[in-house]
């Protein structure tokens, strides 16, 4: 792992998995548990694989449409509640990039733009027997 006490957004773009990486640091630092820490980087690495098919190195290379195209990749393989898990999570790390300032000026979150994929609402009825 580098050294991100000299980084700056100023002298390097950062990786999508070296700000996975501090993502988590960042989690961890926060108190999350170990199950939520473990959660995150499973989803986002999955984000990480689905960015090197791609040939997406740099977080600056992710836009709106590469993470519609992941969750619709996601959609294929995972129910709507699965894949909402996944878009949850990718949405925490560019939130986090973005209050963190970790981009240069100019820089969009890409999550902004995308809706929360829908889950049906599942009504569960209980029956009640009568002495």
């Amino acid at each position: 792992m580098s050294n991100y006490t000299s980084f700056t957004p100023s002298n390097a773009e950062i990786t999508v998995s070296d700000t996975i990486t501090l993502f988590l640091q960042d989690r961890k630092a926060s108190g999350c548990t170990k199950r939520t820490l473990e959660n995150y980087g499973l989803d986002l690495n999955n984000l990480s694989k689905f960015c090197n098919v791609q040939g997406i190195t740099f977080v600056t290379q992710i836009s709106s449409n590469i993470l519609r195209q992941y969750l619709l990749q996601l959609g294929k393989c995972h129910n709507p509640g699965g894949v909402h898990k996944y878009y949850r999570s990718v949405r925490a790390m560019f939130n986090w990039v973005d209050n963190d300032d970790l981009m240069l000026d100019g820089w969009k979150n890409p999550s902004k733009k995308i809706r929360a994929p829908k889950v049906p609402i599942v009504t569960v009825v209980q029956s009640v027997q009568e002495s």
